[in-house]
């Protein structure tokens, strides 16, 4: 477990969450066994993706809410578009995050990369 949280980066959703749950878990553990589990998380290395604080912070909020996100999103050709989303859950897959929410605009269910959303803001 403490390996799991130590590969939560400050990118990953809810990050705060995971730090805290690896410190509790940290004060927990005694002896060997314990030392031994916190050098293994020492060692464990993950790189960020550029997913904004704010984007995420919104992305958390709307998700345990369960409230309209409004978000501005490149798509992989780079173009900009301004959404209504409603936030179902989050995916992680190749490294990448993505929110996956019913987009108003297109009627449809949708998968966002978090690191293509530009600003997000709860509704």
């Amino acid at each position: 477990m403490a390996v799991a949280l130590a590969a939560a980066d400050a990118s990953t959703p809810y990050a705060g969450a995971a730090r805290t749950a690896a410190q509790k878990i940290a004060a927990s553990m005694t002896g060997p066994a314990g030392a031994a589990a916190q050098e293994l998380a020492a060692r464990v290395v993950t790189l960020s993706s550029p997913t904004d604080s704010s984007v995420r912070a919104a992305v958390e909020q709307a998700l345990t809410t369960n409230t309209v996100l409004r978000l501005s999103y490149n798509d992989a050709a780079g173009r900009e578009s301004d959404r209504a989303v409603e936030p179902a859950g989050l995916l992680n897959a190749d490294g990448q995050w993505y929110l996956i929410a019913w987009c108003r605009m297109r009627q449809a269910g949708r998968g966002f990369r978090l690191d293509r959303i530009t600003a997000a803001a709860n509704h």
